[in-house]
């Protein structure tokens, strides 16, 4: 029973951090809201679970519980590694440019001043 309250807490907390940010879009919270309540259903009816488990052929509901978290945990780690690594070459291509462009600028400048500096003898 206590176990209960105290993940109860936990997803009511979480639930709220989720709802707080401004920066997730609006379909991720109601996803979140969702898993927020099917989880809350699963801990404070955890008979459901055992009988999900019987159907899908696995023995009890805690074992299916950490497969299902076993596999959303290794999609979840793969689109992350996916994500910095995209990230990681995008940022090389940004490096790229500026290099290319500040050479560029560098080229222009000393072309500018070398051309100001025979004008200027030239008047001379």
């Amino acid at each position: 029973m206590l176990i209960q309250i105290i993940l109860m807490l936990v997803f009511l907390l979480l639930l709220l951090r989720i709802l707080q940010q401004r920066t997730l879009g609006v379909v991720f919270k109601i996803i979140s809201f969702f898993l927020v309540a099917l989880a809350s259903y699963v801990v404070l009816f955890p008979d459901v679970s055992n009988r999900v488990a019987r159907f899908a052929g696995v023995g009890r509901g805690a074992d299916l519980i950490i497969y299902i978290c076993m596999a959303v945990g290794a999609y979840i780690l793969i689109m992350l590694y996916m994500h910095v690594k995209n990230n990681e070459l995008r940022i090389a291509r940004l490096v790229q440019r500026l290099a290319i462009e500040k050479r560029h600028i560098e080229d222009l400048t000393s072309r500018f001043n070398a051309k100001s500096k025979l004008n200027a003898s030239g008047e001379n």
